[in-house]
């Protein structure tokens, strides 16, 4: 199963200058920096590209009798590929319908297929934010930490 084109911005791939520098990794993809419409980005590409490829050429070398992986290896590997594309799908989902100024913003998303392996490209287009969640958390954490006290206590003035 691919990914459905969604409604959302379509972006070619060719249009996206990838860079080399890997920002991040997990368990459905890699985050690399890259450049926009001169702006900064995060490149989330999934990982299960190379997945779906590979059942692809497994099936493809079942039909012609020369399938050199055992039919369990293949199928494991097709349930995990489709859990992969799962999760990358409702994170782009998700991501399609929130707009907040706590969360990253999606700009779009590349979804094409090619020929040869290196022309399918899957990836999400976001903003760059230029730093990590946790330094982002605990930069400021003496105010962060008077603001949820604050709350607390509003709240429980509410109950007297």
């Amino acid at each position: 199963d691919g990914i459905d084109r969604v409604p959302c911005r379509s972006i070619p791939w060719s249009e996206v200058d990838v860079g080399k520098k890997k920002l991040g990794e997990g368990a459905v993809g890699e985050v690399y920096t890259g450049r926009f419409e001169g702006t900064d980005v995060a490149v989330k590409r999934l990982k299960a590209m190379e997945a779906i490829l590979w059942g692809q050429r497994a099936a493809d070398d079942d039909a012609s009798g020369d399938c050199p992986r055992r039919p369990d290896e293949v199928a494991k590997r097709r349930k995990q590929c489709e859990r992969e594309v799962a999760a990358f799908k409702a994170e782009m989902n998700i991501l399609m319908q929130v707009r907040h100024p706590n969360i990253v913003l999606l700009m779009g998303v590349c979804v094409e297929d090619g020929d040869r392996e290196e022309d399918n490209h899957v990836a999400l287009v976001m903003e760059h934010c230029h730093t990590d969640l946790h330094t982002l958390l605990h930069r400021d954490r003496a105010n962060f930490c008077k603001y949820t006290r604050r709350i607390v206590t509003r709240r429980e003035r509410l109950k007297i």
